[in-house]
């Protein structure tokens, strides 16, 4: 089962969303070293909902430590609205795909990038 996490980020910043440490079904801590991991950012969880954003995730060092970061740009966030999305991060290599987390991400307006 995915784990569920939530987000609130400033329109127009740069932050860095981290998961983790991943877990198994007993608990440890999972290595995630050379996995391929991808964002997918929607407005709503419905299926026929187009993907809003998405963006290639990276292992944060050591891999042992089980943690994946997605760092976005302000580039990235300017376009996002004040409001909630539904957001999953999953694993993508080919043949071990599996949900990650997740969650909703709650954008709110930062003062010099109010609109």
């Amino acid at each position: 089962m995915a784990a569920v996490r939530n987000f609130t980020l400033y329109r127009g910043t740069a932050p860095t969303l981290k998961v983790g440490p991943i877990k198994d079904e007993v608990g440890a801590t999972v290595d995630v070293t050379g996995w391929v991991t991808q964002l997918t950012v929607r407005t709503s969880d419905i299926a026929a909902d187009p993907v809003f954003f998405s963006k290639a995730g990276a292992v944060q060092s050591p891999g042992t430590a089980g943690i994946i970061t997605v760092a976005l740009t302000k580039a990235n966030t300017l376009p996002f609205a004040k409001r909630d999305y539904e957001y999953s991060i999953e694993r993508t290599d080919v043949g071990v795909e599996n949900l990650i987390t997740i969650g909703i991400i709650t954008v709110k307006l930062d003062i010099l990038n109010p609109q």
